[in-house]
């Protein structure tokens, strides 16, 4: 990795279409990056740390309120199962 490349964290989010969406981070910024297959950034979105915590909060608050009762994990069209 050279100075210039982001650090990955997790795993991408994959579409049906090979892209993905990825959590990177560079020069102190948090970047949600969605990748063509081929890994060429297409486009993305920069938050400072305190948004992205802030974010990633309201994420897992709408995850969990939008479960089914049932436990059944609902699917999203374009998303690779």
């Amino acid at each position: 990795m050279t100075a210039n490349e982001p650090s990955r964290y997790g795993d991408p989010v994959r579409y049906a279409d090979g892209a993905a969406l990825t959590v990177e981070a560079r020069d102190g910024l948090v970047q949600l990056v969605t990748r063509a297959p081929d890994g060429a950034h297409r486009q993305g979105v920069e938050l400072a740390p305190s948004e992205a915590q802030q974010l990633g909060q309201a994420l897992i608050a709408a995850a969990f309120a939008s479960r089914p009762q049932s436990g059944a994990t609902p699917s999203r069209p374009g998303l690779a199962t």
